[in-house]
């Protein structure tokens, strides 16, 4: 889109509204290449911190279901509580749905990427 008319003629000031006028002055900031490629880099770097955060958790489950079992053969007699495996299946599969989600993201940025 060409926005130059608007420094072209002489006669913008009365024309173009004040408010229209700081519209396109705000698209013009935001639509350059610098901007978009600053607001490109900032995904992938939460891309990357998302990424971290999800590994680190389903490690966390991980663990503590494999310590729950070992506790559970450990102490036979005490079959109180509630198994670690249903107390963390909603988690996990929460989880599971972030890591999706977090796939389809990275695969529409590397589409990004190749243009």
């Amino acid at each position: 889109m060409c926005l130059s008319f608007m420094s072209d003629s002489s006669n913008s000031e009365s024309v173009i509204p004040t408010d229209l006028k700081t519209r396109l002055n705000q698209v013009r900031m935001k639509g350059t290449l610098e901007y978009i490629d600053g607001v490109f880099k900032s995904l992938l770097e939460r891309e990357a911190v998302n990424n971290n955060t999800l590994m680190q958790l389903q490690q966390m489950l991980e663990t503590e279901g494999k310590q729950d079992n070992e506790l559970r053969n450990q102490k036979k007699d005490i079959q109180g509580r509630v198994s670690s495996d249903i107390v963390a299946k909603v988690y996990l599969d929460t989880l599971v749905k972030f890591k999706h989600d977090t796939q389809l993201a990275s695969n529409a940025n590397n589409k990004l990427k190749a243009m």
